[in-house]
């Protein structure tokens, strides 16, 4: 029988760490012919927590990238933030065509389907009179009477404000807000306005309106985390742009803000 804590005849070394996730936001979808309008893309999935990893081991960490709008389709869905075995699930995109279309779900599975797990909640569904549905954010779900996004939350940890989702398209007068923690702005009248997720925070796309009107991008995620700053800085890294690691009152704190590598902690 093996010994609890021994695998291959070497001790595995317990770290913890405490995290915060943000995937990638959904892109908002596209306009089309007449006043039909594009949903707000959700805002990216969120993990809060602490979680035990191990020394020598390697771990994949990737920010996830926002959604890529394009014209005449539904929203595209957010990419996955990853820490080892931890996932947070990119937002879903906007809903596209018809009378005005539903809004992306906050935490992934697009077009006003329901957030994943408790990453975020769902999209708003069009009011079927000009406006699209808001897309869902990490706070709250998207509106389906006026558009808005859902607003974000943050870490009570690292604090911010993250994963708002992205305002719906609008066939009427106004420009429907995204939810706080950098979703974006749908469309005006006339089919231009829709703005994009701001990066780093994971919110959602602004929906397109008008012919021709592709949603706005989704914001790309972040990674924070911290550790007891008895163990030493993180080795590997390469291909993630990150700062932090000098210790401070007894943490050493990363923040990563770009691309995919492998890290291992000793």
């Amino acid at each position: 029988m093996p010994i609890l804590g021994i695998v291959s005849g070497a001790v595995r070394v317990p770290i913890s760490i405490t995290y915060f996730l943000v995937a990638g936001g959904g892109s908002g979808g596209s306009g089309n012919a007449g006043s039909n309008q594009g949903g707000g893309g959700g805002g990216g999935g969120q993990l809060d927590g602490t979680e035990t990893l191990y020394l020598s081991t390697p771990y994949t960490v990737t920010v996830g990238e926002g959604g890529t709008a394009i014209i005449s389709t539904i929203g595209d869905n957010g990419d996955n933030s990853i820490v080892g075995p931890l996932v947070a699930i990119g937002g879903g995109g906007g809903g596209w065509n018809g009378a005005g279309a539903n809004g992306g779900s906050g935490g992934g599975g697009g077009n006003g389907a329901g957030g994943t797990g408790s990453q975020g909640n769902n999209g708003g569904a069009s009011n079927g009179s000009g406006m699209g549905g808001g897309g869902g954010g990490k706070g709250a779900v998207g509106s389906s009477s006026v558009g808005t996004g859902g607003n974000g939350a943050g870490s009570a940890t690292f604090g911010g404000t993250y994963s708002g989702g992205g305002g719906g398209g609008n066939g009427n007068a106004g420009s429907p807000a995204g939810g706080s923690g950098g979703g974006g702005q749908g469309s005006q009248t006339g089919g231009s306005g829709q703005t994009a997720g701001a990066q780093n925070t994971g919110g959602g796309g602004g929906g397109g309106q008008g012919s021709g009107s592709a949603g706005a991008d989704g914001g790309r995620g972040i990674i924070i985390f911290r550790y007891a700053d008895t163990y030493s800085a993180f080795s590997g890294g390469s291909g993630l742009t990150y700062t932090g690691g000098t210790p401070s009152g007894g943490f050493r704190t990363y923040t990563f803000t770009l691309g995919t590598g492998t890290i291992s902690f000793s």
